[in-house]
């Protein structure tokens, strides 16, 4: 489930589905993801003593599952460039941590092999 907070920015709904947009295909190819409670914080930073252009800053806190507690973040000068990126960065993540899990996995299962076969030669 994902839950969007706006900061410093308007609630817009073209925001909002341009979000889900983006978080569809990290869940369409990690399943686990929607099993997560994450919380998106769109946020745009704009100093009132300095001129200069505003900053958008878009945060994914995983509040439940395997990533709990992890947070994610990207800024850039445009809110759709950052969360491009973070999206990115996330896939990236999910994917490298899903490999090692299945390595661990395919290490366990030809250990189990290996002791199996030792073992019929034992008798």
């Amino acid at each position: 489930m994902i839950k969007l907070v706006f900061k410093n920015i308007e609630k817009s709904e073209m925001v909002k589905e341009s979000v889900l947009e983006k978080f569809q295909p990290l869940v369409d190819r990690f399943p686990s993801v929607s099993e997560h409670d994450l919380i998106v914080t769109l946020d745009m930073e704009n100093s009132m003593i300095q001129t200069g252009p505003d900053l958008f800053k878009v945060k994914v806190h995983f509040k439940s599952g395997e990533f709990k507690n992890i947070t994610f973040e990207r800024k850039a000068s445009n809110l759709y460039v950052a969360l491009s990126e973070l999206v990115d960065r996330l896939h990236e993540v999910i994917r490298k941590s899903s490999l090692k899990e299945r390595k661990i996995k395919r290490e366990k299962s030809r250990d189990l092999k290996e002791f199996l076969d030792r073992a019929e030669y034992a008798f």
